[in-house]
């Protein structure tokens, strides 16, 4: 592969860009195909010293601010940013250039299949945290953080089209996280497979949401179909709260049982996890939890110390409309 970056004078570049960059595209190829190509173009616009992150992908050739860069040398922050950027942007080479999607859902797609693939390949390159960080900014961005509520959109995922507003919440962030639903509906080895088989497929054609549905059947028993209905007919407004936590010390074991509270529009099948941490231990320790009607759930669990922090969808799964209540902190004074 060859990279060619142009660059305003004096904006300075780092080999480790192209380098994850080049990352990006060879798992990307691996699991989605090769499209065979050699070249990859990246040219700065806009103004100089600017502050707007913007990126867009005309196929090869990708046009970003020099935002992410300015700072990427000694900035966590601004590495992060590069990341989730090229690695969303990498996914159009694919997702809209290497074929075309006719009809219904093209936006969630393109637009939500490219957020979720990007936090996926940052989850594979770079550790779990780069991909419940980009999750978590889906989960905030769909709750209003960035001013509009997705669930607030007038059209539901299944038709809506135009990426403003709450529209554009829905698409970008709601959409990414109903993928990732799916993922953990379907498991990994069969929606990647079907993926893949779908873009080999296809490459070239137009294609519609009945041929995806079709590549993704031939890797499950999952009734694909029925379990994307939840989603893409309803805007979900999912609240899950941790309600009481009862601990007690047996044996020298603390038994603790969570109550976690579902409260949403209707039942949804929610694919999460509960995660604590004690007082001897820093990395927290998860459940994994299939929620499938609302209301309240118990969730009892064994361990060598008193949990000091429990909390309900760590790894940022779940589409929510209030996350200031996924968590519970002991009172130690």
């Amino acid at each position: 592969m060859t990279f060619e970056y142009y660059l305003y004078p004096g904006q300075p570049f780092f080999d480790e860009m192209a380098s994850l960059t080049a990352q990006f595209i060879q798992l990307y190829t691996s699991v989605l195909g090769d499209l065979e190509t050699d070249t990859y173009r990246f040219g700065t616009v806009g103004a100089h010293g600017s502050g707007s992150p913007a990126w867009e992908n005309k196929g090869n050739a990708i046009y970003f601010t020099d935002l992410a860069t300015r700072y990427y040398g000694q900035d966590a922050g601004a590495r992060a940013m590069y990341a989730g950027f090229v690695s969303h942007e990498l996914v159009h080479n694919w997702n809209l250039f290497s074929l075309y999607w006719s009809g219904p859902l093209a936006e969630w797609f393109g637009e939500g299949g490219a957020n979720f693939l990007g936090a996926w390949a940052n989850e594979r390159l770079l550790g779990e945290e780069a991909g419940v960080a980009g999750r978590g900014h889906f989960a905030s961005a769909y709750d209003g953080a960035h001013g509009y509520r997705g669930y607030d959109a007038k059209e539901m995922l299944v038709s809506v089209q135009k990426a403003v507003g709450p529209e554009l919440m829905l698409i970008y962030y709601y959409g990414a996280l109903v993928w990732e639903q799916l993922r953990q509906k379907l498991g990994d080895e069969a929606l990647f497979d079907g993926l893949g088989n779908f873009f080999r497929r296809y490459r070239g054609q137009e294609v519609t949401y009945r041929d995806f549905l079709q590549c993704l059947q031939s890797r499950t028993d999952v009734r694909v179909a029925d379990y994307l209905d939840q989603w893409i007919h309803h805007n979900a407004r999912i609240d899950l709260q941790v309600g009481q936590v009862n601990v007690k010390e047996r044996d020298e074991r603390c038994q603790t049982e969570v109550e976690i509270l579902v409260d949403a529009d209707r039942d949804y099948e929610l694919f999460t996890s509960l995660g604590y941490k004690t007082a001897s231990q820093d990395e927290m320790v998860t459940i994994d939890l299939c929620l499938t009607r609302r209301g309240a759930h118990k969730i009892a669990f064994e361990s060598d110390a008193k949990p000091v922090f429990v909390q309900i969808d760590p790894a940022c799964r779940i589409p929510q409309v209030n996350l200031d209540s996924n968590t519970w902190k002991a009172d130690l004074s």
